[in-house]
């Protein structure tokens, strides 16, 4: 049995079957692990015992005793809003746009960016950030002083928001874009332009098979190698580049988790051993300046920080003529990907664009 799969089917559960306990301000812990085999403490807030503006400074401050175990630099707060309360609004927004650009790739959405910097300037443009849900926007909309009942109602809870309207006399001028278009009003904002509903006459037909349970057992499906049938059209599967070996690795998940471990678990300026050594050489192999890396030849590899960026850890290489050499392991991943196919390439390109956003 390999070392990973020994993390994999003893390792692992017991961790995930672990109780952390302590700390009045954390209702509980969690350890998760992701789909990469990464293990991630995920820490709730206790609302009886803390404050959501509070919570991430009384977390670093329990922390003090194993401060040096954690990655803080891909450690963050749960929301925007905490983050904001925790590192100032200026994080919260550059958080939001990274965030909010990953997700509409994942789905296939092509954005452009200046409209995702509307979203996350019309967010911030109160002084605080609130995330994007009904409650973030219920309290903009409050710190701004604005009425939309019907723009609220459309969130959350229509009965009870019109009802608390009524009460308060709220007056709603249909300012936004959605409560502006509930009454066919022409939009105030963005590439709007004048629009009617028209009736076209047509008396309305139910669709057949409208019961849930007979649309349910409609569709058929059938397995093949590679592919899926849906309805008679084929959907494309093509995940069999995952478990593609990579030079010493089995796949190249286990590449770039091999690396990343080393990078955590050596000290800084510390020496990797020699089976991790060769690892580290092999992983080189693929980077695409390998060659002028390596230069007079690899005497030793050892942990640092990138020069550019000092709070980045990356592998150091020491030449046999003394000169040292920093590289990214990302580049090696991301080029052995390369190697293999296309879209294997897109996908690791993904995983490692995700990764840093998180960072």
């Amino acid at each position: 049995m390999s070392q990973l799969d020994t993390i994999k089917k003893r390792v692992i559960p017991n961790l995930l079957a672990l109780l952390v306990k302590g700390f009045l301000e954390f209702k509980k812990v969690e350890i998760q692990c992701q789909e990469d085999s990464e293990l991630v403490v995920k820490v709730v807030m206790s609302e009886e015992h803390c404050k959501s503006v509070k919570f991430w400074a009384t977390l670093q401050k329990s922390c003090i005793a194993i401060m040096e175990l954690i990655d803080w630099e891909r450690s963050r707060p749960g929301s925007v809003y905490d983050i904001f309360c925790s590192y100032g609004i200026d994080s919260a927004w550059k958080y939001f746009v990274e965030s909010l650009r990953s997700k509409t790739d994942d789905i296939g959405r092509n954005i452009r960016r200046e409209h995702l910097l509307v979203v996350a300037n019309c967010l911030s443009v109160s002084g605080q950030f609130h995330g994007l849900s009904s409650q973030g926007l219920k309290q903009q909309r409050t710190r701004l002083s604005i009425s939309s009942p019907f723009s609220e109602a459309c969130f959350s809870r229509p009965a009870h928001t019109f009802i608390n309207a009524a009460k308060q006399s709220s007056v709603d001028n249909l300012c936004g874009t959605v409560d502006a278009m509930a009454w066919g009003k022409e939009p105030s904002t963005g590439t709007s332009g004048p629009f009617k509903i028209i009736y076209s006459g047509k008396a309305h037909a139910p669709i057949p098979n409208e019961n849930i349970y007979d649309f349910l057992n409609s569709p058929e499906v059938w397995q093949a190698p590679g592919e899926a049938f849906l309805n008679g059209s084929t959907i494309s599967v093509e995940q069999d580049f995952l478990v593609a070996t990579v030079g010493i690795w089995d796949n190249i998940i286990d590449m770039r988790t091999c690396l990343q471990n080393m990078l955590r678990e050596y000290q800084l300026n510390e020496c990797v051993v020699e089976l991790d050594k060769s690892r580290v050489i092999e992983a080189l192999r693929f980077h695409p300046r390998g060659r002028e890396k390596i230069g007079a030849g690899i005497k030793d590899i050892k942990i640092g920080h990138h020069p550019s960026h000092p709070g980045t850890r990356c592998f150091i290489m020491v030449r046999d003529d003394g000169t040292t050499e920093d590289f990214s392991y990302k580049k090696c991943v991301q080029a052995a990907a390369d190697s293999i196919s296309p879209e294997l390439g897109r996908y690791v390109e993904r995983i490692l664009r995700n990764r840093a956003v998180s960072s």
